[in-house]
């Protein structure tokens, strides 16, 4: 008895009958969206390249190599793809050399160090109910445009 009551449990609860069944009736859309789906598109304003260098602090000392913008810019690359920091800065260093725009990627060590002051800003601004709908640089996805964060 117990044997059979559990034959009865393992078999699929929809009728073969009544199954969907998925047929691709146009092989070339297809095809051209299996391709699509690696496609990424990214670009960079002009004003967001202007603002990758910072302003000069005035101040004596060694002055910043890298704006908010560009650390921040590196960070959400990072958190978009998953990616380390050491890969985060190669991923963002090959777009840029690819891209011809003559800016360099900020290094690791930067980006480890300025993470946690990006992590609090990123946690205010989704407290603060913020959607990213602001009309600002972005990365193309396939689907949808993600925000860069900037800088209030």
């Amino acid at each position: 008895m117990g044997r059979m009551s559990q034959d009865l449990d393992m078999r699929s609860r929809v009728h073969p009958q009544y199954k969907t069944k998925y047929r691709v009736n146009n092989w070339g859309g297809y095809e051209r969206a299996l391709v699509q789906r690696g496609d990424i598109t990214l670009w960079i304003l002009e004003d967001a390249s202007a603002a990758w260098k910072p302003e000069p602090s005035g101040l004596r000392g060694a002055q910043r190599k890298f704006s908010n913008h560009a650390i921040e810019t590196a960070l959400t690359l990072r958190l978009i793809f998953k990616l380390p920091l050491r890969q985060a800065e190669g991923f963002l260093r090959s777009i840029l050399s690819l891209m011809g725009v003559g800016l360099e990627a900020p290094d690791h060590a930067t980006l480890a160090r300025e993470l946690t002051l990006v992590r609090s800003a990123v946690s205010y601004r989704m407290a603060s109910g913020y959607d990213g709908s602001t009309c600002r640089p972005g990365i193309q996805t396939a689907n949808s445009m993600v925000p860069l964060p900037y800088s209030p």
